[in-house]
């Protein structure tokens, strides 16, 4: 049975030899059963947040890891009873799906029947139950990563990190998986750090989101709160799609697509029509506008041409105003 543990960082950095610092000191916690997604750009340093709470690497001098009251910060990952899932999979090729589920269990010393009844109780959790006997190059993309994420759970781990797991998959797939695992992860209660690019598998996973740029973190809440209430223009830019309006005060002034509304033309900001994309439940429309280049959703099936002169109207009531920052530098990840 797994049993949920707080993971703490106290002041945690990371140095490389060579002077770059790939993640300034940092503290950040993680409650028990959590599920907490770092987010950010490559080399912002979610990656390098993910190994030091796991173990494969350590931080700076001074810095400190502690799973509950434990100390395990000088622990290798192999010592803390953490699960891994990688977007590499990284599952063993001379063994079929049962028996790599069932690796660590074998590696901790527990009686075959147990290691058994352990591996198919996880493989039915991740709909892998009927592809035990099934070699590894036999199975798909979205299999394998089904069995990667069974065997880390197998384990009954303390706390469960992923690395960017879904990224090599096709885009139907990813959408499948994410819900999946965010539904899983939820079910079971394992302290999950799941770290990604990308902010729709982060709204579908997370409890909670820390969106990081270089080497720090901008913000921590809920997919809600870091969608509507970001707390500077790093984070609006990046979590989401954003629409900006002139500068009438030196500060940056911006709106999200769905906080517009398409009006007659001579009402609101004049634009035209650049291009159309039909999304179903509402169609993207994209402007070259008095104000610049906009986008917006319509959900009133107009039909529009490019070239079409139209207004735009904005919600002053969502916009967003942030003091001009200058854009973070890329750092390692």
């Amino acid at each position: 049975m797994i049993d949920p543990t707080r993971i703490e960082a106290r002041a945690c950095a990371r140095t490389y030899p060579n002077g770059t610092r790939a993640l300034h000191p940092t503290d950040l916690g993680v409650e028990p059963g959590e599920r907490l997604v770092l987010l950010g750009p490559s080399g912002c340093g979610k990656t390098t947040m993910l190994r030091i709470l796991s173990g494969l690497d350590r931080p700076d001098p001074g810095g400190r890891v502690l799973f509950g009251d434990d100390d395990v910060t000088d622990r290798p990952i192999e010592r803390r009873n953490v699960g891994m899932v990688f977007q590499s999979y990284a599952l063993f090729p001379n063994m079929c799906v049962a028996q790599n589920v069932a690796y660590g269990l074998r590696l901790k010393g527990l009686p075959r029947a147990e290691r058994e009844a352990r591996a198919a109780h996880y493989m039915r959790l991740c709909r892998i139950e009927a592809l035990g006997a099934r070699r590894i190059d036999q199975l798909s993309g979205g299999q394998r990563q089904r069995v990667a994420l069974a065997r880390a759970l197998a384990a009954e781990p303390r706390a469960l990190f992923l690395d960017e797991p879904l990224t090599a998959l096709d885009a139907s797939l990813r959408e499948t998986l994410r819900e999946e695992i965010g539904a899983l992860l939820a079910e079971l209660s394992v302290t999950s750090v799941y770290v990604t690019h990308d902010q729709v598998e982060a709204m579908a996973i997370a409890d909670r989101i820390v969106v990081m740029s270089a080497g720090r973190i901008e913000q921590i809440g809920t997919p809600r709160d870091v969608y509507e209430r970001p707390q500077n223009l790093f984070v609006a830019t990046f979590f989401g799609e954003t629409n900006r309006l002139p500068d009438t005060d030196g500060r940056t002034h911006l709106v999200r697509p769905e906080h517009m509304r398409l009006v007659p033309p001579g009402e609101g900001i004049a634009a035209r029509v650049v291009a159309t994309t039909y999304l179903g439940a509402a169609t993207r429309v994209t402007l070259d506008s008095e104000a610049g280049p906009m986008r917006v959703l319509d959900h009133e099936a107009r039909r529009l041409a490019p070239g079409d002169a139209i207004g735009v109207r904005v919600d002053e009531s969502r916009v967003m105003t942030f003091p001009t920052q200058p854009a973070p530098e890329p750092r390692p990840s």
